[in-house]
């Protein structure tokens, strides 16, 4: 049985809980010695109809440019704190994209945020947390968001 581990999987939405999900990701990596692998996930875009390829085009580039900025500020974090980064910037549904990159990099663990919406909102809507723990193998730390008074 190996003792290191190669890759963690980060999913980031950019959202209250993304700075402590990266804190406890790096700490993994340091622990055990791996790379992070920074991944945030862009929906699918709906159909346009109406718009010419061009501007559909435009429309792409405006989505995928704004996480730019911000992932590139997480991984010098990472970097500067010692541990070999690399991004994944992806577009489809969340929970799927996140078993695909988890399984193409081979990764060790995955560390997810949870946003602690409650059950309601799970049964309609879904849990990125639920979702990817119901299908994957691989070990998952999930990471809390804080609780909104």
């Amino acid at each position: 049985m190996e003792l290191g581990m190669n890759k963690v999987l980060a999913p980031i939405d950019f959202s209250s809980v993304t700075d402590e999900v990266i804190a406890q990701a790096i700490k993994l990596c340091k622990a055990f010695g791996s790379e992070l692998v920074l991944m945030f996930v862009t929906p699918p875009h709906p159909g346009f109809k109406g718009c010419d390829l061009d501007q559909g085009k435009r429309w792409r580039e405006v989505d995928l440019s704004k996480p730019g900025d911000e992932i590139i500020s997480y991984a010098e974090t990472a970097d500067a704190g010692g541990v070999a980064v690399s991004i994944v910037v992806q577009q489809g549904p969340t929970v799927e994209s996140i078993l695909e990159i988890s399984n193409a990099i081979d990764a060790s663990w995955i560390v997810l945020g949870s946003h602690g919406h409650g059950a309601l909102y799970d049964l309609l809507v879904g849990s990125t947390v639920e979702g990817v723990m119901s299908v994957s193998s691989i070990p998952t730390v999930i990471v809390p968001g804080r609780a909104s008074a």
